[in-house]
């Protein structure tokens, strides 16, 4: 492939996609994480303090977001540090899904 084949096929890609449009759905995306950790957070720490008990599958709940978006894009872009990050979502959502689904069984 030349140089220039390289340039056509680039510029088929990015056709229809507007850098401002992709930029503003990146931010909103880590926006909403952060979001989602406050919310989070809050329910986790009131939790705590009224009941004196910890909810984990609330946590799986946000690892599960986060671990989806980081795998993704580490297997997308193939980003060795997105996947790193991906997979310690992925054991933290393992972790907080199992302890919060046996504590919730077990009442």
């Amino acid at each position: 492939m030349n140089k220039e084949e390289i340039l056509a096929m680039s510029r088929k890609e990015n056709d229809k996609k507007d850098p401002f449009e992709l930029e503003v759905n990146n931010k909103a995306v880590r926006m909403a994480h952060i979001a989602t950790a406050i919310v989070v957070f809050i329910i986790y720490v009131t939790g705590i303090m009224v009941n004196d008990k910890q909810d984990y599958l609330i946590w799986s709940i946000m690892a599960v977001s986060m671990g989806t978006q980081f795998l993704y894009r580490g297997i997308k872009l193939k980003k060795k540090d997105s996947l790193g990050l991906g997979a310690l979502w992925a054991v933290i959502f393992l972790i907080s899904f199992t302890v919060g689904m046996i504590k919730l069984v077990k009442g």
